[in-house]
């Protein structure tokens, strides 16, 4: 059965932060981030950036790796920008997606039907030219991951410790062994539905509450931010009455992990998918656009 994951994700502008990455687009990245035109993730994971200028699918890859290697096709996850300012952090509806499927990371570069994604800014890994080994490659990451291996691997195959060695030499051959175990991609890099009964990305994402840290974030009381809340952590509480979860758990150390999450049948998941997406076009929030890949 589908699950529904409301899932946070960090949004703010580069300050001084200088990714290596060059080119027209990765300049335009770093203009919007700059402007903050839209809440976009530091290393555009989830990749709304790309999205929009390729006009290919909505994809994840890099960050919430726990949460990536729950997810299955036909789940759905609702996307909240958290941003600061100067009293603490400002939340944002930005969009709700449905998983198409999941591919490894490998697959960007030895299938073609995915190649399209080698161009996207959310990718760990590349083979080297005789692809006989798989090298740690951040172009336009400020801030490359140093457990780049752990996001890729098969979740939780490895040993940490092993997995930590191994990524401190930027490098891995397919089938080495690490931790006793051979390393092989796992199947964590999603793709999401671009069908718009599916998939819908807001092109004016609303704010819909604030936290002050440590403290759990306050909804805004006006009509549209009660409508989100009704729909998402009210609809979870239906199904989980014990649960009392937020968007910010009220903890210092990953305070928006795990997200919250509720499983449904395929009936209930369409229709309030449906709904949900028919609430956010009458607010008038309306669609992102996508260019036209070419």
């Amino acid at each position: 059965m589908p699950k529904i994951f409301l899932s946070p994700y960090k949004s703010e502008p580069l300050n001084g932060r200088a990714p290596v990455g060059c080119g027209k687009v990765f300049a335009r990245f770093q203009r919007a981030l700059e402007q903050d035109s839209w809440p976009y993730d530091g290393g555009d994971d989830p990749s709304f950036f790309c999205r929009n200028q390729t006009g290919n699918a909505l994809t994840w890859g890099v960050c919430r790796a726990d949460v990536r290697a729950q997810l299955r096709p036909g789940d759905i996850v609702v996307f909240f920008s958290f941003s600061p300012d100067s009293t603490g952090l400002v939340y944002r509806l930005s969009a709700l997606a449905t998983v198409e499927q999941k591919i490894k990371h490998s697959s960007i570069f030895l299938d073609p039907v995915f190649g399209a994604y080698r161009k996207y800014f959310n990718l760990l890994v590349k083979p080297t030219r005789n692809r006989s080994e798989w090298i740690h490659d951040e172009p336009y990451a400020a801030e490359p991951h140093s457990d780049w291996l752990n996001r890729v691997a098969v979740y939780r195959a490895h040993p940490k410790d092993y997995l930590r060695a191994q990524c401190a030499t930027g490098r891995v051959r397919l089938g080495q062994p690490v931790g006793g175990k051979p390393f092989m991609f796992g199947r964590n890099y999603v793709l999401f539905s671009e069908e718009p009964e599916h998939t819908i990305v807001l092109k004016e994402p609303p704010t819909i509450a604030h936290a002050e840290p440590p403290r759990a974030e306050q909804w805004r009381q006006d009509k549209r931010s009660m409508g989100i809340w009704d729909r998402t952590f009210g609809e979870l509480r239906k199904h989980k009455p014990s649960c009392q979860r937020t968007l910010r758990l009220n903890k210092t150390q990953h305070p928006h992990s795990p997200p919250a999450r509720w499983e449904v049948d395929d009936n209930f998941a369409q229709q309030w998918r449906s709904e949900m997406i028919g609430f956010l076009l009458r607010q008038g929030l309306g669609r992102s656009t996508t260019a036209k890949a070419g």
